[in-house]
């Protein structure tokens, strides 16, 4: 097992009281008496609600593992569930919702080296994201073709789908190009991007699937990435149906 670096330790330290000041915030502006209301008009629908949470958290989780290929094997499901549970759990309290993936990074940290983790989640977001525009720049002719609305509106919808599509292709090319290293030329200073240029590339070279990654992995995490975006707009259609 490889030791944990200090600063992914403090890195979940600090998150951790960072998003429980914000869950104990975010209860305090609500009110007591609103939650309990919310729990109230949902019912036994919480059960459902909660098996379909953890089928999310289960299937995201493979999607770690098979993301991390061919290193999948020095973390156990159960290791990439409690990164993707902490990481889902801070994010949700937090108010930019991006303060998680850090703490999932230092999680996996624990058994993989550093570019390995960082690599694995920045594919693991996106490929979440290429997913969530594939599935609108799908959904929205479908609308289109169903729905009545406004000519002006159809064509809003068509062309919002056109775009998600682009910007899904574009994300791909991103990263078969080799983000980081893209990136890290446009904001960093020469001397820096010198300095930082080695550890961009072991990240990229991780995440291009050019280190001995297995495609079935690739496949196997898209797959389990799809099922669970698909999972959560099931939940979240079905809470609507509980709320009325």
């Amino acid at each position: 097992m490889a030791e944990r670096p200090q600063w992914a330790r403090w890195v979940t330290r600090i998150s951790l009281a960072a998003a429980l000041v914000a869950l104990v915030y975010t209860i305090h502006d609500t009110g007591l008496r609103t939650i309990g209301s919310y729990f109230r008009r949902i019912g036994w629908w919480w059960f459902a609600v909660a098996a379909l949470e953890i089928a999310i958290t289960t299937l995201d989780a493979v999607a770690i593992r098979a993301f991390m290929s061919p290193e999948q094997g020095s973390v156990k499901l159960r290791q990439a569930i409690l990164a993707q549970l902490a990481g889902r759990a801070v994010n949700a309290v937090t108010p930019t919702g991006n303060l998680g993936e850090a703490i999932k990074i230092s999680v996996l940290t624990e058994h993989v080296s550093q570019s390995r983790a960082v690599a694995t989640i920045l594919l693991y977001n996106a490929v979440s994201f290429s997913v969530e525009l594939g599935l609108v720049a799908i959904a929205a002719p479908i609308m289109v073709l169903f729905v009545p609305m406004a000519d002006w509106l159809r064509w809003v919808m068509l062309g919002s789908s056109g775009i998600c599509a682009i910007l899904a292709i574009g994300i791909y090319v991103l990263v078969r190009g080799g983000l980081l290293t893209r990136f890290g030329r446009v904001i960093l200073t020469r001397s820096a991007y010198a300095r930082w240029e080695p550890r961009l590339a072991s990240v990229d070279d991780k995440v291009k699937y050019v280190t001995n990654s297995r495609r079935r992995d690739r496949l196997g995490g898209l797959g389990a990435v799809t099922l669970s975006r698909l999972t959560s707009m099931g939940l979240s259609l079905m809470i609507l149906h509980a709320v009325g």
